[in-house]
């Protein structure tokens, strides 16, 4: 077993020695076509931010109080599922929506920052945004990634200028926020109106108490969501950008082209001898049929030949044309049967 396997690696270094001129072209080849793509790919670095999710402001999450006599408690809002919605799922639903977009686009320099942003340097940039087309940019280039098994998030944007995507995300996380703060203040103020209208229609003092116990509860939830913090999504690390270039990756991209080279280099080494073998199995072809014939020329050559066969029938070749004649005979009966 060992002998097969020594005579199996040794098989496979002598390959490898007799293709090394294919290699080492073809490594040459992938080293060059990974330079191109670094000089023809624009470097960008990582801007990173680490999110997670804020304490819930508004009575909608969670809200009990008591009356001295019962607990009352208002449930939280919850999906067809029956999982609870929170607040900072909606912010990483938000996040890549036409709302947000639509609020981002009215800062110029992220529509500038947009625009310009491009992989290659042969590549056009964006052109006119609209609140889809930026939702869409947002989608690709901004992910998540997460931190260990909590439910800690890192935000993370890619661009060439290190300055503009830490803005960028900044942002992000900004509008969104204020904008679910807005929709929470909303949803607070129609409580608050709806419970102020029910207070004035009720006459009996049980259910005003409790009427009005709830009010409270909705005045200290509008008071919580005023509050200027983060009512989604908390920032556990402020955002910053690396200086390290993270595109393109240059262990990557030449170690994968380079491998690539070798493999064609490979490839066509084989293809070469290949073509090799069957030019000698033709050539050895050729000239088994040429002996032959060769043999069969001077066999006829050894022949005795008539005399006047080139001029006139002779005794012996009229016999032989006659026996010709006769197996022709036959031959022709024998097709037509």
């Amino acid at each position: 077993m060992n002998t097969d396997n020594d005579l199996n690696v040794i098989g496979v270094l002598r390959e490898i020695w007799a293709a090394k001129v294919f290699l080492l072209v073809g490594l040459c080849v992938g080293l060059l076509a990974g330079a191109c793509f670094s000089v023809l790919a624009v470097p960008k670095v990582e801007a990173r931010m680490m999110i997670g999710p804020a304490q819930p402001m508004d009575a909608s999450m969670k809200s009990q109080f008591q009356d001295g006599q019962n607990s009352y408690v208002i449930g939280a809002e919850r999906d067809g599922s029956g999982e609870m919605v929170s607040n900072f799922t909606r912010f990483k639903a938000m996040m890549r929506g036409v709302s947000v977009a639509r609020f981002l686009l009215r800062d110029a320099r992220i529509v500038e920052g947009v625009k310009a942003d491009r992989s290659f340097v042969f590549e056009r940039g964006q052109g006119d945004l609209s609140a889809t087309d930026l939702a869409a940019y947002i989608g690709k280039h901004v992910s998540f990634d997460r931190f260990g098994e909590s439910a800690l998030k890192e935000m993370v944007y890619r661009h060439a200028d290190r300055k503009f995507a830490a803005y960028f995300v900044q942002q992000i996380h900004r509008v969104t926020d204020q904008l679910i703060r807005a929709e929470l203040r909303n949803q607070v103020d129609e409580r608050v109106a709806y419970l102020e209208r029910v207070i004035a229609k009720t006459n009996n003092p049980e259910q005003r108490r409790i009427i009005t116990n709830l009010l409270l509860e909705q005045e200290r939830a509008r008071m919580m969501v005023s509050m200027d913090a983060p009512v989604a999504a908390s920032v556990i690390e402020p955002v910053a950008a690396g200086a390290r270039v993270v595109w393109p990756n240059a262990g990557l991209v030449y170690g994968g082209l380079g491998l690539v080279g070798l493999l064609l280099g490979y490839v066509v080494f084989g293809l070469v001898t290949f073509q090799v073998a069957v030019g000698h199995a033709a050539q050895k072809q050729t000239k088994g049929q040429g002996r032959d014939l060769r043999h069969e020329l001077k066999a006829q050559s050894r022949r005795p030949l008539k005399y006047g066969s080139w001029f006139g029938g002779s005794v012996g070749n009229d016999v032989d044309d006659e026996d010709a004649k006769r197996r022709r005979v036959k031959d022709r009966h024998y097709a037509a049967e």
